[in-house]
């Protein structure tokens, strides 16, 4: 059965000793629901929960949830709200899997940047319907 993994890509500035500031890339592999999906089709929903151990959330967002004894505050209960308490420059969403057909392996990977997250929205059931 495929799996799935996530990695958030957060750009640091590590100093070498020698004065100059070095970029570099930092992996966390987050935690998410129903990691694992027995019947792959077209569309998989995952979803993961910005809690205190979300690499994803700010400092100060996760102090509030810490605050809130692990809940999401409700000053942040909005769709600006969550947008301003994660940060990250990245997210790769990687998968990895066996054909039915040729079972041989098959991957696949999606670098998603911070602006294509889009916050307070949901899926709509669509439906084509051709005349002929």
């Amino acid at each position: 059965s495929p799996t799935m993994m996530e990695a958030v890509t957060t750009s640091t500035m590590v100093d070498e000793g020698n004065s100059n500031l070095v970029a570099r890339k930092v992996f966390c592999k987050l935690n998410v629901e129903a990691p694992d999906h027995p019947f792959f089709k077209r569309v998989w929903f995952v979803r993961h929960e910005l809690n205190v151990e979300s690499p994803l959330l700010t400092a100060k967002a996760r102090r509030l949830v810490r605050k809130n004894k692990g809940y999401w505050p409700e000053e942040l209960n909005h769709c600006q709200g969550v947008r301003e308490s994660i940060q990250f420059h990245q997210l790769m969403v990687s998968m990895s899997g066996t054909s039915n057909s040729s079972a041989s392996s098959v991957y696949g990977q999606t670098i998603y940047n911070f602006v294509d997250v889009v916050i307070g929205y949901r899926f709509a059931t669509t439906l084509f319907r051709d005349n002929q």
